[in-house]
């Protein structure tokens, strides 16, 4: 019964010691829209779930994924954000305007001005947008290519369900490892 205490306790120190790593992943990974709807456990659980898979393999090889879900529910008030400053409200409508004004442009080859639109609806949690500007930022169209805010942008949409996103996210997670 004792190795059963000790192992509780390695996983509850290797946690605390990646408490500021789960934090920032919860950050960057998880929209501000989505963690500001994190009301109930169930939604807790389901954003630890998607945190889990982007943990370090070192940590997972200790942490089961249901203790790590049992420590997000636990900790959460210091895993989620602590409310900022709110960007502006759009209305819906004023977000697919946005959205829409992105694509146009997109289509339209004017990639500057698809970034700006995408970005104002990303930003308030629109996931078409997050993904479209994800794979601009991974082809470099309109903006210097950047593989980190590619994966971010991606993410966001993915945690969200967005399908195209998810399976964008996985082939260019491959791409990265191959070239590295």
């Amino acid at each position: 019964m004792n190795w059963l205490h000790t192992g509780q306790q390695k996983i509850q120190s290797t946690l605390e010691e990646q408490l500021p790593k789960i934090q920032q992943l919860f950050t960057e990974k998880v929209s501000a829209v989505v963690l500001a709807k994190i009301q109930d456990d169930e939604s807790m659980k389901w954003a630890a779930q998607k945190i889990y898979e982007v943990l370090p393999l070192p940590v997972r090889l200790v942490v089961k994924e249901t203790a790590f879900i049992e420590f997000c529910l636990t900790h959460r008030d210091k895993l989620l954000p602590a409310p900022i400053a709110p960007l502006p409200q759009l209305t819906p409508e004023e977000i697919t305007a946005s959205f829409k004004q992105g694509v146009e442009h997109y289509n339209q080859q004017s990639f500057t001005q698809a970034i700006d639109y995408f970005t104002q609806a990303a930003e308030q949690g629109y996931a078409a947008a997050q993904n479209n500007l994800g794979m601009m930022y991974a082809q470099g169209l309109g903006i210097e290519k950047n593989l980190e805010l590619a994966e971010q942008w991606l993410q966001k949409a993915a945690v969200q369900g967005h399908l195209k996103a998810q399976k964008s996210l996985e082939i260019l997670k491959k791409n990265i490892q191959v070239s590295e």
